[in-house]
């Protein structure tokens, strides 16, 4: 199965909750209850991985390392160094609204 988290061909919403939107519980809380609803799967988590390439590696890395009684194992394909918007200035502000103080610029 493949999730959407991004909502657009040319969004980034981190891969979590912030003022992007709820990604992270989207992807670890909202999909699986669907998976395990829907499909006929292993209802083990412990059997359970995620993985992807590019901003669904560096999402799947994420969700491994916050997440991991959901996706216990991971695969991380080209992922990026870490979520970015382009700068991590950029990241901040649009995902949490905050800033550098001014003695920090």
């Amino acid at each position: 199965m493949v999730a959407d988290a991004t909502g657009a061909s040319l969004a980034n919403t981190l891969c979590l909750d912030s003022r992007l939107g709820r990604v992270e519980t989207y992807l670890a809380e909202d999909v699986p209850a669907w998976i395990e609803r829907t499909l006929q799967v292993d209802r083990d988590h412990a059997h359970w991985a995620i993985g992807g390439f590019s901003f669904g590696g560096t999402c799947a890395l994420q969700l491994a390392v916050r997440r991991p009684a959901t996706y216990p194992t991971f695969l991380d394909i080209s992922g990026q160094q870490e979520p970015t918007l382009g700068s991590h200035a950029k990241t901040v502000q649009a995902a949490f609204g905050a800033t550098k103080p001014s003695s920090a610029r």
